[in-house]
C-alpha cells in the first residue's frame, strides 16, 4: 500500500468513528435527561410523602391533647395544613378525623372520604375538603364554625348540628365512655412538576391512630421509679472485757470502732424549665378564657417609658444558679407592627431595671408561642418575675409559662 493509500484509510476510520460516537450520544442522552428528571421527580413525591405523613401525626399529637374540647378539630386542621404547608393547602384533597375504635381503619377512612360532600358519617368521622382547609388557612372558617364555638368555647356545651364537626363532633366524643380512639387521615395529590413522567401525578393517602385512649381514662404516662439514697453503716466491735446481761438489754464493756460509709448523693441535674409555683396579678387586668386557654390581659394604659401599676407576678423557685428568660403563648390583638405586643419584664421587683419583652409574632387575634424574652441572672432559690403593662391588651395564657435556663 502506498503512503497516500494509507493517509485516506486512516481519514476514513476516524470518520467513521466520529459517526459511531455520534449515535452513540443521540441515543443516550434523552435516556440519560429522562433518568434525570425521574430522579428529581421521584424526590419531590417522597418530599410531598413525607410531609403528609408529618401533618398527619402532627394533626393526631394535637387531637390526643385537646380530647373533647369544643375546638378540636379546627386546631387539628390547622395543624395539618401547618406541616404541609399552606401553599400546598390546594393539593390536599381532605382530611379525615374518625373514630378510630373499628379497626378496619382502611375502610373507615374509604367509607369517610366518600362521604365528603355530607361532611363525613355520623357519630363516625368529620371530613374537610380542599375548599374548606383553605377558608381554615385564610380564616375564613374560624371557631365560630365549630359546634359549640358561637360561645367562643366556653359556656354549655351542646352539639350544634349546623357546625362544620356536626357528624361527630368535638366537644362530646368522649361522653360515652369518658374516652376514644382518634384517627387523623390525609389525602394529598402531588402533581408531576415536568409532565414527561406517564399520568398527571401521584397521590398519598396516610393516616395514624391514636395508640391510647384519649381522654379522662386514658393510660397513665409511664414514669421513671424514683431513686432513694441510702446510708450504708458499718460497726467493728472488739471482744468484751466484761459483761453484764438482763432480760432486756445487754450492757458491754467494748472497745468500738464505728465506721460510716459517705451517704449516697443524687446525681439527677437541675431541671432545664420550670413552671410558676404561684400566678398573681394586681392593678387593671382582664381574665378570661379563650380557645381553652386561661389568659391575663394588660388592661392598663400603654407605657413605654416604664413599668405602670398593672403587674402579673410569678413565682418560681429554681435549684441552680444560672441565666433563664421567659416563654409563653401570647395572644396579640392587632396585626400593626409593634402594637400590643409587648410587656415590661421585671426581676424581683427591681422596676429600675425593667427590661422590653416584644413578643411579636404573624399570628393575629389567636395564640402563639413567644420564646424571646430577655434574659436575667438568678441564684438557686426563690424569684418573683413580674410582667407589667407596656402595650394595652398584650395577653398572655397562664398554663404555658415557663421559666427556661439559657
Amino acid at each position: 500500500m502506498s503512503l497516500s493509500s494509507a493517509f485516506t484509510s486512516a481519514r476514513r476510520t476516524r470518520s467513521t468513528d466520529r459517526g459511531a460516537v455520534l449515535v452513540e450520544a443521540a441515543l443516550a442522552i434523552p435516556l440519560l435527561i429522562v433518568l434525570i428528571i425521574g430522579a428529581i421527580e421521584a424526590g419531590m413525591a417522597w418530599e410531598a410523602r413525607s410531609s403528609s405523613t408529618s401533618g398527619v401525626r402532627t394533626g393526631l399529637l394535637r387531637a390526643a391533647s385537646l380530647g373533647d374540647k369544643p375546638e378540636t378539630d379546627l386546631r387539628i386542621l390547622q395543624s395539618v395544613v401547618g406541616e404541609i404547608g399552606a401553599d400546598r393547602v390546594n393539593d390536599i384533597e381532605w382530611v379525615v378525623i374518625f373514630d378510630g375504635t373499628n379497626p378496619d381503619h382502611d375502610t373507615t377512612v374509604a367509607n369517610c372520604a366518600a362521604a365528603a360532600a355530607g361532611g363525613g358519617l355520623s357519630t363516625t368521622c368529620n371530613t374537610y375538603t380542599s375548599a374548606q382547609l383553605a377558608d381554615v388557612v385564610s380564616a375564613t372558617i374560624t371557631i365560630d364554625d365549630f359546634d359549640n364555638g358561637a360561645n367562643g368555647g366556653s359556656g354549655t356545651y351542646t352539639c350544634d348540628t349546623t357546625k362544620l364537626d356536626s357528624n361527630w363532633c368535638s366537644g362530646s366524643r368522649l361522653a360515652s365512655a369518658g374516652s376514644v380512639n382518634v384517627g387523623v387521615a390525609v389525602r394529598l395529590k402531588h402533581d408531576w412538576f415536568t409532565g414527561i413522567l406517564p399520568g398527571d401525578g401521584v397521590e398519598f393517602t396516610e393516616f395514624a391512630v391514636s395508640s391510647t385512649l384519649v381522654g379522662e381514662q386514658a393510660a397513665p404516662i409511664a414514669t421513671a421509679p424514683s431513686t432513694t439514697s441510702t446510708t450504708s453503716t458499718t460497726s467493728t466491735t472488739a471482744p468484751p472485757t466484761s459483761s453484764t446481761t438482763s432480760s432486756t438489754s445487754t450492757t458491754s464493756t467494748t472497745s468500738t470502732t464505728s465506721t460510716t460509709a459517705a451517704p449516697t448523693t443524687s446525681t439527677t441535674p437541675a431541671p432545664s424549665s420550670y413552671t410558676p409555683d404561684s400566678i398573681s396579678h394586681s392593678g387593671s387586668v382582664g381574665t378570661g378564657n379563650v380557645l381553652g386557654e386561661d389568659y391575663i390581659m394588660m388592661d392598663s394604659p400603654t407605657n413605654y417609658s416604664s413599668p405602670g401599676t398593672a403587674r402579673i407576678d410569678l413565682t418560681f423557685t429554681v435549684l441552680e444558679d444560672g441565666t433563664f428568660h421567659l416563654t409563653g403563648d401570647v395572644w396579640r390583638w392587632s396585626s400593626n407592627a409593634g402594637s400590643r405586643d409587648s410587656f415590661w419584664v421585671v426581676v424581683n421587683g427591681n422596676t429600675s431595671g425593667a427590661q422590653a419583652w416584644h413578643v411579636g409574632g404573624s399570628v393575629v387575634s389567636d395564640w402563639s408561642a413567644a420564646n424571646n424574652s430577655p434574659s436575667f441572672n438568678l441564684t438557686a432559690g426563690t424569684h418573683t418575675i413580674s410582667l407589667y403593662t407596656r402595650e394595652q391588651y398584650t395577653a398572655i395564657a397562664t398554663g404555658t409559662i415557663q421559666l427556661v435556663k439559657d
